[in-house]
């Protein structure tokens, strides 16, 4: 059986927009993996949630990971809710959903190291300093790069964005907390016998 992260081979990345790429998974098709990979009772459901909505919206499912997105409420779901609509691209929209999620989220340290590692190899100083200020990753100033590009027709910077959501996506899955226990830690001290 594939492991979550797994759903996220496909030929391409993401498009930053709505538009749909050859050679992605049919909805029913994940929907049955996913059902298999996410059955085991120890994992946390809101995790079975975003993962669904994440894999599905990698794979161009926009409606069907809009419905499960916009039922979590928490920075978890603010994040993954700023990126579809961002794919819209309704940029105002995303950036009400980032706001939410806040400066912080366990996913942007990860972003902004993969991140760095690229621009480092691209000597794109300036690139760096707008994504990445004070070394964090700033979603917000990812839709605003999103929104100045938009209309551009550069393949390369075009590609190059596109990886940058898909780090955004792998980091997403790979920090969110999976199992129960790690969500509603056990008690370290037992109860006091009577």
């Amino acid at each position: 059986m594939a492991s979550i992260l797994s759903l996220l081979q496909t030929s391409e990345p993401p498009h930053l927009t709505m538009k749909t790429r050859p050679g992605v998974r049919s909805l029913d098709d994940l929907n049955r993996e996913l059902d298999e990979l996410l059955a085991a009772p120890e994992l946390d459901g809101r995790y079975c949630m975003l993962a669904r909505a994440t894999i599905l919206l990698w794979h161009d499912h926009f409606e069907a990971a809009h419905k499960i997105a916009q039922d979590v409420e928490n920075p978890d779901g603010s994040l993954l809710h700023g990126i579809i609509h961002r794919r819209e691209p309704d940029f105002s929209n995303a950036r009400y959903w980032f706001h939410r999620v806040g400066k912080t989220h366990p996913s942007f340290a990860c972003v902004a190291g993969k991140l760095k590692i690229a621009l480092i190899g691209m000597r794109a100083d300036q690139l760096a300093k707008r994504l990445l200020p004070d070394d964090k990753w700033h979603p917000l100033a990812f839709v605003d790069l999103l929104e100045d590009a938009q209309g551009r027709a550069e393949p390369a910077f075009d590609k190059l964005l596109r990886e940058f959501q898909a780090a955004e996506f792998y980091c997403f899955l790979a920090t969110l907390p999976s199992r129960v226990d790690a969500i509603w830690p056990k008690r370290v001290f037992a109860p006091p016998s009577s």
